[in-house]
C-alpha cells in the first residue's frame, strides 16, 4: 500500500512538471494592452520599414521575455525597462501594425522561432538593434 501511494505521488509530480508551461509563455494569450504597447513601440521604432523588418522589432521584445528575466518577464516589463526602447504610451496604435503584432505574438505563443532577415537579422537570438535611418540591424549583444 505504501509503495502504491509513493508511486501515485511520483506519477502526479512527474505529470505536474511536464505540464507546467515556461514562465514566458504561461499566458494563454497576449492581452490587448500588450498588443497596444507593442504596436506603439513598432510605430516609433519601425513605422517606415516593411512589415518583415517590423516583425524583427516585435521578436526582439518577445525574445527578451524568453531570456529568463534579464530584461523582464512580461511584454510590459520589457517595454518599460529604463533605457531599453523608445516606447511611448502616447504613440498612436496603427491598425496594420497592431495586426502584425497579433500575428507575430501568436507565432511566439505557438512555439515559433524568431524570423531572420539577411542582412538585418542574420541569426537568432537577437536582443538589441540599432538603426541607420533606413533600416534596423539586430544582434544578440549590445555594442
Amino acid at each position: 500500500m505504501l509503495f502504491r501511494t509513493k508511486a501515485i505521488i511520483f506519477a502526479c509530480m512527474l505529470m505536474l512538471c511536464i505540464s507546467i508551461p515556461s514562465p514566458a509563455k504561461a499566458q494563454s494569450a497576449v492581452s490587448d494592452n500588450d498588443l497596444r504597447m507593442l504596436s506603439q513601440l513598432v510605430w516609433n521604432e519601425a513605422r517606415c520599414l516593411p512589415q518583415d523588418e517590423q516583425a524583427l522589432v516585435i521578436w526582439t521584445v518577445l525574445q527578451r521575455v524568453d531570456a529568463g528575466g534579464a530584461y523582464g518577464t512580461t511584454i510590459k516589463e520589457v517595454l518599460n525597462k529604463k533605457g531599453q526602447f523608445t516606447y511611448n504610451r502616447n504613440n498612436p496604435v496603427d491598425d496594420a501594425i497592431y495586426e502584425l503584432c497579433q500575428q507575430e505574438t501568436q507565432k511566439w505563443l505557438d512555439g515559433g522561432d524568431p524570423p531572420t532577415l539577411d542582412p538585418y537579422a542574420k541569426s537568432a537570438p537577437y536582443y538589441f538593434f540599432v538603426g541607420d535611418g533606413k533600416h534596423n540591424y539586430f544582434r544578440e549583444k549590445y555594442k
